[in-house]
Formats: C-alpha cells, sequence, structure tokens
C-alpha cells in the first residue's frame, strides 16, 4: 500500500478535474431535485469514474478520491470564509 501512494502525484489533471468537481457540484447545490447529501457521493462517483477511465489502475482510484477531497476542502474554505466575513460585517454593524 504504501508503494501505491509514494507513486501518487498531484499533477493538472487532479487540479482540473477537482476545479470541474466544484463547479458540478455548484451547479447540483442549486438543484431542487438532489438532497444535500447526495451531492458528495455523486461527486465521488463522478471524480473517480473518470480517473478510472483515463487509466484502470488503483493509482487512478486515489487520484479521483484525491480530486474529489480537493474539490470538497476548497468549498469548505470558501464557505467559512465567507460565514466568518459575513459575521464580523453584521457584528461591526450591531454595534458590538
Amino acid at each position: 500500500m504504501e508503494d501505491i501512494l509514494s507513486r501518487v502525484v498531484i499533477n493538472n489533471n487532479i487540479i482540473g478535474l477537482s476545479i470541474v468537481l466544484v463547479i458540478i457540484g455548484k451547479a447540483l447545490k442549486n438543484s431542487p431535485m438532489i438532497p444535500n447529501y447526495l451531492i458528495l457521493w455523486i461527486l465521488i462517483i463522478i471524480s473517480i469514474s473518470f480517473s478510472l477511465l483515463t487509466n484502470f489502475s488503483i493509482q487512478s482510484f486515489i487520484e479521483g478520491f484525491i480530486a474529489v477531497s480537493l474539490a470538497n476542502t476548497y468549498h469548505q474554505t470558501y464557505k467559512q470564509t465567507k460565514e466568518m466575513y459575513c459575521d464580523i460585517s453584521f457584528n461591526k454593524t450591531k454595534g458590538n
């Protein structure tokens, strides 16, 4: 297992796929037909499927999982930063 993980490299394909996944995730979030809890599972399936289509191997599976993890990290970082900024702005307008 350690040998497989040592061969995984975060390359442009993983970064590009993670950005596409963020966009797909945002579109799914805005869709009223898809429950929020399914969005991550859909992104995992898309990411791993795309990675396995390019090269069917354990390394590709791991790269697909890394891509969806990066997409989730991008989204959560943006979301938490936005919430923090809104909280700071709200407290300034309240006079606290």
